[in-house]
C-alpha cells in the first residue's frame, strides 16, 4: 500500500487554484439583480470598444508626434518639425521655427531670421532642399535666405546633421529640407484660411502689417490622385533708428582720462518687407507599387529700404573733449 505525504507548499497551491476557479466562475456568472437589458447594454458596449479603429490626434500635441515619428524613422541623425494644422507652423517664419532645435541657431537681419547656422558652423556650411532638390540662393554667399520660403505652404522641415546617400545636394555642417503637403496624406478635403495682423512702433513711429494665406486639399479617382493649391502673402514695415557714435580715443597728453569723439551716425530707417508664395502638388497614387508627384512653388521677396539721416566727425586736435566725469574741457 502506497502512503501519500503532503507538504505545505502543495496544500497551498492546490488552495490557491480552488480560490482563484471560484473567483473566475464568480465574475462570469451573471448577477442575479441584473436584467436582460442591462447585460444586453453591456454586450454592445463592449462591441464598441472592440470596433474603435484609430485615435486621431491635432494641434501642437499631434505636431510633436509627427516631427518625433520623422526622428524616428529616419536612418540618419535628423531634428524635424511638423505643422499643427495646414498653415499653421509654430512660427511666424520657418528660420525661428528651425531655431527652437538643437544645435541650431539663427542670424537675424533687421530684427529677422534669414540664415540658420547649424552646430555653431556658418549658413554657408549648410546646404538647402526643397522636396528633396538643391536650392540656389539670392544672396551674394552660399547661404539661403529663408526668410524667401512663406512657412504658410511648408508642412514639415528635417534638418540632416549627419551625411546621407539618398540627399542630391549636402552641406558640410547640416542639411535642411524643406517640404510640402501631400494631399494624399489626408482622407478627406481640407479648406484653410489664415489671416495676421502686426504693428510695429518705435519712437514715434507706427507702421501696420498684415499677411494672409488660403490652402486647398483634395483627392479624386477613391484616392488615387491627390491635388494641393496654396497662395501666401505678406506686407510687414518695420520702422526703426540707427546710431553709431565712433571714436572715443584718448587724446589728452597730460590725463589720460579725457576722450575726445570721433564722429557719429544718426539715421532713421524704413523697412518695407513684401513677399507673395504660391504653391502646387499633384500627387498620383494608382496602386501600391507605384507612387508619383508633381510639385511646383513660386516666391518673390521685395524688400524696400528708406534711409535718411546724417553722419558728422570731428578733427582731432581740434574737436570738443569730454572727460569721463562729463565735464566739456577745451581741445588741447
Amino acid at each position: 500500500m502506497v502512503q501519500l505525504k503532503r507538504n505545505l507548499l502543495s496544500v497551498a497551491l492546490a488552495t490557491a487554484t480552488m480560490m482563484l476557479t471560484a473567483q473566475v466562475h464568480a465574475q462570469s456568472a451573471q448577477p442575479a439583480d441584473q436584467t436582460e437589458e442591462d447585460a444586453a447594454a453591456a454586450k454592445k458596449k463592449a462591441e464598441d470598444a472592440k470596433t474603435l479603429d484609430k485615435v486621431t490626434v491635432t494641434g501642437i500635441r499631434g505636431a510633436i508626434e509627427r516631427a518625433m515619428d520623422l526622428k524616428q524613422e529616419s536612418t540618419s541623425i535628423v531634428e524635424a518639425v511638423s505643422a499643427e494644422d495646414i498653415g499653421k507652423l509654430p512660427d511666424q517664419s520657418i528660420a525661428d521655427s528651425l531655431a527652437r532645435l538643437p544645435g541650431l541657431t539663427a542670424q537675424r537681419e533687421r530684427g529677422r531670421a534669414a540664415q540658420i547656422n547649424i552646430r555653431g558652423f556658418d549658413g554657408n556650411f549648410a546646404a538647402t532642399t526643397l522636396n528633396g532638390r538643391e536650392q540656389a540662393t539670392t544672396s551674394d554667399s552660399r547661404s539661403v535666405e529663408f526668410d524667401q520660403y512663406p512657412s504658410e505652404l511648408l508642412s514639415s522641415v528635417v534638418v540632416y546633421k549627419t551625411p546621407d546617400a539618398k540627399l542630391v545636394g549636402q552641406g558640410l555642417s547640416g542639411t535642411v529640407d524643406l517640404r510640402t503637403v501631400r494631399p494624399l496624406d489626408y482622407d478627406e478635403r481640407q479648406v484653410s484660411f489664415g489671416a495676421r495682423y502686426d504693428q510695429n512702433k518705435i519712437r514715434g513711429q507706427e507702421e501696420t502689417g498684415y499677411r494672409y494665406n488660403l490652402s486647398y486639399i483634395d483627392q479624386f479617382a477613391d484616392g488615387k490622385v491627390g491635388l494641393a493649391i496654396g497662395f501666401a502673402h505678406m506686407d510687414s514695415p518695420q520702422p526703426g533708428y540707427q546710431n553709431e557714435p565712433w571714436g572715443y580715443t584718448a587724446f589728452s597728453k597730460g590725463d589720460p582720462t579725457l576722450q575726445i569723439i570721433g564722429g557719429s551716425k544718426f539715421y532713421k530707417f524704413n523697412v518695407d518687407n513684401k513677399r507673395d508664395g504660391l504653391m502646387a502638388t499633384l500627387q498620383l497614387r494608382p496602386n501600391d507599387f507605384w507612387e508619383g508627384t508633381v510639385d511646383w512653388m513660386y516666391s518673390k521677396y521685395e524688400r524696400a529700404e528708406i534711409k535718411t539721416g546724417t553722419e558728422f566727425w570731428t578733427e582731432w586736435g581740434g574737436g570738443r573733449m569730454w572727460s569721463r566725469a562729463g565735464r566739456p574741457t577745451a581741445a588741447q
